[in-house]
């Protein structure tokens, strides 16, 4: 009887283990919040307004301390720090490149709690985004973007706009001798568009982007790069179209046609 009762709190205490194990990897089982600042990040995902930004980050690092374990808080942490890296980099490139990196620490942690597609298509646009502040990493970030972004590739669905959309980013702004070409880029933001409308996540926690307002700014960043600028406002007005103060196109893009 004794060695019954042993073997019963064995079997419970293996199995409680792992029952918060898997909740610790998975907070989408226990936390709520994961919820509200998974739509916190797309209501706020076009904005400029870094103040708000800022303090969505104070909260996901909050959620960060409470979840250790998880992949989620980590991989919205580094989203965040994109956008605020994306938010400054015009005004204060030092300041940008500490966002990217910090961008760069939380998402790696969420590729080893998880390396799935979505991580995967992040990391690369975080190594890109170091690599296009041409420091002395340049060639170095640039390396690892390509790898990831290969990699994501091969895991995403081909359903998926994501990868489509940071490898139109990535190989509009490197020469066709690196494997870029303005050609290329159009080829990707395409495809991407024509994929965007109807993809749909599997995991309700990921969050979405890369939807067509994005794609159409991208597009629109790329026409002014081709010295076509007719193009260049047409996509700039469908992006506005759907998303009225975005940020990227009132402040960032727009400016280069004055």
């Amino acid at each position: 009887m004794k060695r019954l009762i042993i073997a019963i709190a064995v079997f419970l205490s293996f199995h409680l283990l792992e029952m918060v194990v898997t909740a610790q990897m998975n907070p989408s089982a226990t936390c709520l919040k994961c919820n509200e600042i998974k739509a916190q990040i797309e209501a706020n995902y076009y904005s400029h307004d870094e103040t708000t930004i800022q303090h969505l980050l104070t909260q996901v690092l909050d959620l960060v301390d409470q979840h250790p374990a998880a992949w989620h808080p980590h991989y919205y942490a580094g989203l965040i720090y994109v956008q605020l890296g994306n938010i400054v980099r015009y005004r204060d490139k030092a300041m940008a490149h500490q966002y990217y990196t910090d961008a760069l620490a939380s998402i790696q942690v969420a590729h080893e709690r998880s390396s799935n597609a979505e991580s995967t298509i992040v990391l690369a646009d975080v190594y890109g985004k170091l690599a296009s502040l041409r420091t002395m990493k340049m060639f170095y970030y640039g390396n690892l973007s390509g790898i990831y972004l290969r990699k994501a590739f091969r895991m995403a669905d081909k359903r998926c706009p994501k990868p489509y959309l940071i490898a139109g980013i990535e190989t509009m702004w490197t020469p066709v001798i690196f494997g870029g070409g303005k050609k290329r880029a159009r080829q990707f933001l395409e495809k991407a568009l024509a994929v965007a409308p109807d993809w749909r996540e599997s995991d309700r926690l990921i969050v979405r982007w890369a939807a067509q307002a994005e794609i159409f700014a991208h597009l629109a960043q790329l026409e002014i790069l081709c010295q076509r600028p007719s193009q260049a406002k047409h996509y700039s007005a469908l992006a506005l179209s759907l998303v009225p103060d975005y940020g990227f196109v009132l402040r960032d893009v727009l400016p280069q046609l004055d």
